[in-house]
C-alpha cells in the first residue's frame, strides 16, 4: 500500500513540476507591447505566450517587416475582441481554454470580431473556440437544434461577409440560420420581406450563399435537422 502511495505522490509531484516548468517558460522572456484599435489601447503580453500559437506574431516580432522592437500595432482590430484574446491566452495551462458563453446578442458582435481576428492572426485553436461559442449561442441549451427564438441580425451577417474569406464556415452557418427563420412563412408580411432584403443589400456574395442554403432546403432537406446533423467542425474553419 505504501508503494502505491509513493507512486501517486511521485506522479503528483512530477505533474506539478511540469506545470511550473511550462509556466516558467511561458512567463519568461521579454514583454511585448501591443497597441490596439483607433483608441490605441495598450497591452503588455509575454512574447512566449504569443509566438507558440501563431506564425503571425512570430513574423511581427522577429521577421524582416517588424515595425519596432517589441511593439506590435493593430489599428484595425477591436479592443473588446482583443481583450477576449488576451484573456484566452493567459488561461492557466492546466485548464481548458474554452471561451465564456455568449450571454447576450450585443456580446455576440465581440465574438464575431474575435473569430475574424483569430483567422487573421492564424490562431487556429481560438478560431475554433470562437466559432463554437457562436454556434452554441444559436442552439438550444444541451441540444444541437437551432433556437428559432434568436434571429440573426443583418448587421452581423454583413460584418461577417465583409471581413472573412469566401469559404469561411460561419458564412454558410449564418445563411442556413436565415433560411431556418424564413421557412414556414407562407404569406410573409411586407415587414418580413423588407427585413430579408437587408441581408442582401449591396452584397451579392450573401445572396449567392443564401441560394446555396435554399437549394439544400428545396432538395428535400429540413434545415433544422440538416444543421443538427452537420458536424460543428464544418462551420469552424475556412474551406
Amino acid at each position: 500500500m505504501s508503494g502505491e502511495s509513493d507512486k501517486t505522490a511521485d506522479s503528483t509531484r512530477a505533474s506539478g513540476e511540469a506545470e511550473i516548468s511550462i509556466l516558467n517558460r511561458r512567463f519568461s522572456g521579454r514583454m511585448v507591447k501591443i497597441i490596439v484599435g483607433p483608441e490605441r489601447r495598450k497591452w503588455a503580453i509575454h512574447e512566449n505566450m504569443l509566438c507558440p500559437i501563431s506564425d503571425f506574431f512570430v513574423a511581427a516580432l522577429t521577421g524582416p517587416f517588424k515595425e519596432r522592437e517589441g511593439v506590435i500595432e493593430l489599428p484595425e482590430e477591436e479592443v473588446k475582441a482583443f481583450d477576449l484574446f488576451a484573456t484566452w491566452i493567459y488561461r492557466p495551462v492546466w485548464e481548458a481554454r474554452d471561451l465564456p458563453a455568449i450571454e447576450a446578442d450585443d456580446n455576440l458582435r465581440n465574438y464575431l470580431a474575435l473569430y475574424v481576428m483569430s483567422a487573421k492572426f492564424l490562431v487556429n485553436e481560438l478560431e475554433v473556440e470562437a466559432s463554437g461559442a457562436i454556434y452554441r449561442y444559436y442552439t438550444l441549451k444541451n441540444d444541437t437544434k437551432i433556437n428559432e427564438a434568436i434571429k440573426p441580425k443583418a448587421e452581423y451577417v454583413h460584418y461577417l461577409f465583409h471581413n472573412t474569406m469566401e469559404r469561411a464556415g460561419l458564412r454558410r452557418f449564418f445563411c442556413d440560420l436565415i433560411i431556418v427563420h424564413c421557412k414556414g412563412k407562407e404569406h410573409p408580411s411586407k415587414k418580413d420581406i423588407e427585413h430579408w432584403q437587408t441581408f442582401t443589400d449591396d452584397r451579392a456574395d450573401i445572396g449567392s450563399q443564401l441560394m446555396q442554403s435554399v437549394c439544400e432546403y428545396i432538395s428535400g432537406n429540413n434545415l433544422s435537422s440538416l444543421l443538427k446533423q452537420k458536424r460543428l467542425g464544418e462551420f469552424r474553419e475556412y474551406k
